[in-house]
């Protein structure tokens, strides 16, 4: 890590070392993609603050997908730990951008619960890193996922359950 830190990189060998690291998050046994996980969250906390800047949408995407394709409670719990750390370092304008991607995400009608179940738990991340951060984007964010609740309320019935359950 100090050699990430302390020599000067350029931004393609910066990108080339994470995706070694960012590679880990596949490894099939659990410690390595906590190890992964680990070395991204240092990377995010003690990096200077325009480096990760410039990292965030590099980053940002494949913890997410971490966050809700991991078998591991604990990858889980860490990614999303990772993610929150990232959206509180990062400018305005990365965490603008990055946010008009999760927006696409929750609008997108053919996009997967799954892809939906991601943009809400990095909403709500969102909102933890930075409750002030979402300026432009607050409204609508907010209005699709009371949306996308609506619709799930009204696919399973005012009693939370399947109605083709009962059929």
């Amino acid at each position: 890590l100090s050699f990430l830190v302390n020599y000067p990189l350029s931004q393609a060998r910066l990108e080339q070392h994470l995706t070694l690291i960012i590679g880990n998050l596949d490894f099939l046994i659990e410690d390595g993609r906590l190890a992964g996980l680990d070395m991204l969250d240092t990377i995010v906390n003690n990096f200077p603050e325009e480096v990760v800047n410039d990292i965030s949408e590099f980053c940002f995407f494949p913890i997410v997908l971490r966050l809700v394709n991991d078998d591991s409670s604990k990858c889980r719990k860490k990614a999303g730990s990772v993610v929150k750390s990232l959206l509180s370092r990062i400018n305005p304008k990365s965490f603008e951008k990055l946010f008009s991607v999760v927006l696409k995400w929750l609008k997108n009608y053919s996009s997967g619960k799954l892809l939906k179940l991601a943009a809400a738990q990095v909403t709500g991340l969102g909102a933890e890193a930075k409750p002030k951060g979402f300026g432009v984007l607050k409204r609508p964010i907010f209005e699709q996922l009371l949306h996308i609740l609506n619709e799930n309320v009204d696919e399973k019935g005012d009693d939370g359950e399947d109605d083709e359950s009962w059929a």
